[in-house]
């Protein structure tokens, strides 16, 4: 079985609300671990940027929806990813 592990680190920056809802783009760095055969690591530094949306659904609760693209450092490879949460404000 594949395994694997994702480490980022981002800065985000939220745009001005628009009703309930509140957009933002995000950048970053971090680490890719991947493990093809359930032992050996192969480990590789990341660059990623994105955005999303927060839709807030009362003050304190929102779904957040967001996608990144995450470029691989070592290898040139590309790979897309999709987040769907839920946020609780506090």
């Amino acid at each position: 079985a594949v395994s694997g592990t994702l480490f980022m680190i981002d800065a985000i920056y939220y745009f001005s609300p628009y009703e309930f809802a509140v957009p933002y783009v995000l950048g970053g760095t971090g680490l890719l671990s991947i493990r093809p055969n359930g032992t050996d690591a192969n480990t590789a530094g990341i660059l990623n940027a994105g955005g999303g949306v927060q839709l807030f659904i009362t003050p304190s609760i929102a779904f957040s929806f967001e996608a990144r693209d995450i470029y691989t450092l070592v290898s040139s490879k590309q790979d897309f990813l999709l987040n769907v949460g839920i946020n609780f404000v506090f």
